[in-house]
């Protein structure tokens, strides 16, 4: 048995991944997630009542405050 794949395509012509920038809003830290990994948090929380955006821990501060970058919302006091 062959385990092994043939490509037709030159590695060149493959785009690369999309990405969203994430920024912590406790440390500042900024990192590029992949668009598919986000989206699919973004479905899951965007459908509880509370509308907030996706939160994500930041690798940095090891906290929950890493969000898309330039999203704006309500901060809970």
């Amino acid at each position: 048995m062959n385990n092994y794949y043939e490509f037709d395509e030159d590695i060149d012509t493959i785009e690369p991944e999309p990405t969203i920038r994430m920024k912590c809003i406790n440390c500042g830290y900024e990192e590029d997630m992949p668009a598919w990994l986000y989206g699919e948090f973004a479905d899951t929380d965007f459908s509880s009542s509370d509308k907030e955006p996706p939160c994500f821990v930041c690798v940095k501060c090891n906290k929950e405050t890493l969000y898309k970058k330039g999203i704006k919302f309500k901060i809970k006091k």
